[in-house]
């Protein structure tokens, strides 16, 4: 969280190496890291701990690891888990504010906010909140911004 993102990187890629190591008795011992479920896991935590690295420095590079995390995480999650989707899809969005590119992000999480008015997890409001304030602190002026936050004011989503 003070930016040590070669810190970060270099724990994450030992997460990863653990995930290969992962055997049949591993499997049984922890099923919900073997397989899909641990790299999910993996590539989820990866996304908002680079993101979370990305808002303290302002840093582009680790804005796009997050980012690339995020859609690792979504590639591999089953489509029918739809508040972790929809969790890592404003994590993807808001990797792309704090890399720069508010219209990505928009692009990204408006779609998504028909699905939040439905699920009532804190995390994912967290998440919402966090997209939003970094949204409006850099880009307030900007129409797409200013209709998303229009949106997550209006009962009808």
């Amino acid at each position: 969280m003070r930016g040590a993102a070669a810190e970060c990187r270099r724990l994450l890629a030992q997460a990863h190496a653990c995930l290969d190591d992962l055997d049949e008795r591993d499997e049984l011992e922890a099923p919900w890291l073997a397989g899909v479920g641990g790299r999910v896991h993996v590539e989820s935590g990866a996304a908002a701990a680079l993101r979370d690295i990305a808002v303290r420095t302002a840093g582009v590079p680790p804005a796009r690891l997050a980012t690339a995390a995020a859609e690792r995480a979504l590639d591999l999650l089953p489509a029918q888990q739809r508040p972790a989707r929809l969790l890592f899809t404003l994590r993807l969005a808001d990797g792309h504010a704090c890399a720069g590119e508010p219209e990505a992000a928009l692009a990204i999480a408006g779609p998504a906010l028909s699905e939040v008015a439905d699920i009532q997890d804190s995390l994912i409001r967290q998440e919402l909140n966090g997209l939003r304030n970094r949204l409006t602190a850099k880009w307030s002026h900007h129409q797409g911004v200013r209709d998303f936050t229009d949106r997550l004011r209006s009962p009808a989503r």
